[in-house]
């Protein structure tokens, strides 16, 4: 129900036109040609508007079965793409396996996505492949997400909107740039590559070795590393790392800083060692994942196969709830890594006989193991977006504005696609959107409809919502604009005692609005005439040498 009554009528008269479309005719066994897209297959070819399709085929190269599917309207125009063999600086990627795929022109950039497939070494395990491009024609890298990999072929696929050089390199080899990093002491460690992630594979030994307090210690800045050795003997820090409070490994600041870790490097949080754990195979008490994580060395009890490359040692931890009970503050439970999230001092990750979770206080100091600055990815993707509004099953009535949010850790622009319908799996709405903020006017009252967003970090990472549905209840009626346009004129003069008075209104919603006009020689002038259904009203008998109102 309207909550106002809406004066001043419009009425409409719609003139009916003939409108007449001319179509071509042709006899019926004629048929419209569709434009072909183009198939190369020595590695070169022009591509334009109409897609194509090109092929590297020389069983003699490294780069055999490498190919790229072009669609139609990807290129506004005409390009020569060449397909070749790149160098590969095994200092730069880790292997002299490894194969370099380059295309050309370089920085080539589409319209929409292109499928690439390049080879991978033989050697290579299919499951723990990652693939990296060049960033901006240099030394630096990112990880680009796969879509599937052809084991038949030894080929792995993925999209881009861009071209770059690419190369696909296997878990447990050193990152791609950084085979190896400096901690401010000068001691060296090595770098991991696990599903994009990028570790050191040792843990971090900086900073002055103390003696383990027989109680429970109350750290103070006093702007130098403090650490323990296992069992106060500087070999076991020599093995396997120096033990941190939490205090001391964050170096006393927020959490996920670069704390104790070396410059460009940070101390992971609880999310990356998910990502590390369930890439590796999941937590849980004797799966297989513990092994994949252990080093294969003797000092385990019973060692791990490291397949994922990250080199767990046993280097235990020192226990304050120990001494409280009266034990010894050595505890032997394998490897505990500390983490940067603030939840009661830090959380941790266990690998002993399973891996374990502690979200919470793990109370004593621990080992670190730092992970590369980007988010632990070469480029982090951005976060899930979150749908502020509506919220899921609300009741909204029109206009309204979608709103959600999404963050990125590595601060790169973020573009969204929404999607909206009727459907429980919604439809494409609008994509490229660079704000977090979507204007609904047109939509039917009484209709549930379902919406999600994408988000787009240009980096190669793409992020879903969940759906939320909301429900449709009407529409905000609103009141018809100001009439406006008076004729004859504010402080117009006129020589004649009659006029006709003329003005315009329009209604947003084009309900029907009538007029009541008020006319006369006060300046608060009194009802004339009201339920006008048009904007013009004939005036005479006006006095001369009078104003009206």
């Amino acid at each position: 129900m309207k909550n106002f009554s809406k004066l001043i009528t419009l009425t409409a008269l719609f003139l009916g036109a003939i409108a007449i479309t001319i179509v071509s005719c042709k006899k019926d066994d004629e048929k419209t040609e569709e434009p072909n897209p183009q198939v190369y297959y020595d590695g070169t070819g022009t591509i334009g508007s109409n897609g194509g399709t090109i092929y590297f085929n020389d069983d003699t190269s490294p780069i055999n079965g490498t190919y790229i599917v072009i669609p139609e309207n990807a290129m506004g125009s005409e390009q020569t793409i060449i397909i070749s063999q790149g160098t590969n600086n095994a200092n730069f990627t880790g292997s002299s396996d490894i194969i370099v795929v380059e295309f050309e022109p370089d920085g080539l950039e589409f319209s929409s996505e292109v499928e690439v497939a390049i080879p991978y070494a033989e050697n290579f395990d299919p499951e723990k492949l990652t693939v990296f491009y060049y960033k901006n024609g240099s030394n630096k890298v990112d990880v680009m997400p796969i879509s599937s990999i052809d084991q038949t072929n030894k080929l792995i696929k993925f999209k881009t909107t861009h071209f770059s050089g690419y190369f696909t390199s296997e878990d447990g080899l050193p990152c791609p740039g950084t085979p190896t990093v400096i901690d401010e002491d000068g001691n060296v460690y090595n770098t991991v590559n696990i599903g994009g992630q990028c570790w050191m594979q040792e843990n971090i030994n900086v900073g002055t070795q103390i003696t383990a307090p027989t109680e429970w210690p109350q750290p103070t800045n006093n702007n130098q590393i403090e650490k323990y050795c296992y069992e106060d003997d500087p070999a076991n820090c020599e093995t396997y790392g120096g033990l941190y409070l939490w205090e001391e490994y964050m170096k006393f600041s927020e959490a996920g800083s670069q704390g104790i870790c070396p410059t460009g490097w940070r101390i992971p949080t609880m999310a990356d060692f998910d990502a590390l754990v369930n890439y590796s195979g999941g937590y849980g008490y004797y799966n297989d994942t513990h092994l994949h994580l252990k080093s294969q060395t003797s000092d385990w009890g019973y060692p791990g196969d490291n397949e994922s490359g990250f080199t767990a040692r046993p280097g235990n931890y020192w226990n304050y709830n120990a001494i409280i009970g009266g034990g010894a503050p050595w505890m032997d439970v394998g490897a505990v890594f500390g983490a940067s999230d603030v939840n009661n001092y830090g959380s941790s990750l266990v690998v002993g006989f399973g891996t374990e979770n502690y979200p919470t206080r793990f109370n004593g100091a621990v080992s670190i193991r730092c992970i590369k600055a980007e988010g632990g990815n070469y480029n982090q993707a951005p976060t899930i977006p979150v749908l502020n509004f509506p919220l899921n099953q609300a009741d909204v009535s029109l206009p309204f504005t979608l709103q959600w949010s999404s963050t990125d850790p590595d601060n790169d622009p973020l573009t969204y696609d929404i999607y909206l319908s009727t459907n429980s799996s919604p439809d494409e709405l609008a994509s490229g959107i660079n704000e977090n903020t979507y204007e609904l006017t047109d939509l039917n009252a009484g209709q549930t409809y379902y919406w999600k967003i994408i988000v787009d970090d240009g980096q190669g990472h793409q992020m879903e919502s969940v759906v939320y549905s909301f429900n449709v209840t009407g529409s905000e009626n609103l009141p018809p604009t100001i009439p406006a346009s008076p004729s004859p004129e504010n402080n117009a003069t006129i020589e004649i005692t009659e006029t006709t008075l003329h003005w315009a209104c329009t209604d947003p919603e084009q309900d029907p609005i009538t007029y009541n006009i008020y006319f006369g020689a006060s300046a608060d002038p009194a009802l004339l005439e009201e339920g006008l259904t048009h904007s013009s009203y004939p005036i005479d008998n006006l006095a001369e040498n009078t104003t009206y109102y």
